[in-house]
């Protein structure tokens, strides 16, 4: 039995989501890596565009990590979660954040997946 978390893929493609911890505000999520259906959940990985910032930053097609999702899902404790808005962090090859900061909470199923991005966030809920 896989142990890992039963997340509904909330994010929708083309949905703008706030890009934390850098100037790329806010990315528009195109595709999700290695994903039959184009949707993607907190933990995933995705494809995405810089819409606003530093003009050598904008129209990139950087990585990025789903950090927290509006759409409610149900975690293992059946408790269900779900924050206000959709986030994500640009990220690179390795899963290490590009940015300097996260302000607002990250999901603990993603903090679990990448400690790297554990450690610069303000609080994990």
């Amino acid at each position: 039995m896989d142990d890992s978390p039963s997340i509904d893929t909330g994010t929708p493609p083309r949905r703008e989501a706030e890009a934390e911890s850098t100037q790329e505000r806010p990315p528009s999520i195109p595709c999700c890596k290695d994903a039959k259906l184009p949707a993607a959940g907190v933990g995933d990985v995705v494809t995405a565009t810089v819409k606003k910032g530093k003009p050598e930053l904008r129209k990139k097609v950087p990585p990025a990590g789903v950090i927290r999702q509006r759409k409610s899902y149900r975690r293992k404790d059946g408790m269900f979660l779900y924050f206000e808005d959709n986030a994500g962090v640009i990220v690179n090859n390795k899963g290490e954040m590009k940015g300097s900061a996260i302000p607002g909470p990250v999901a603990k199923e993603c903090a679990d997946l990448w400690p790297r991005i554990t450690s610069y966030a303000g609080s994990i809920a």
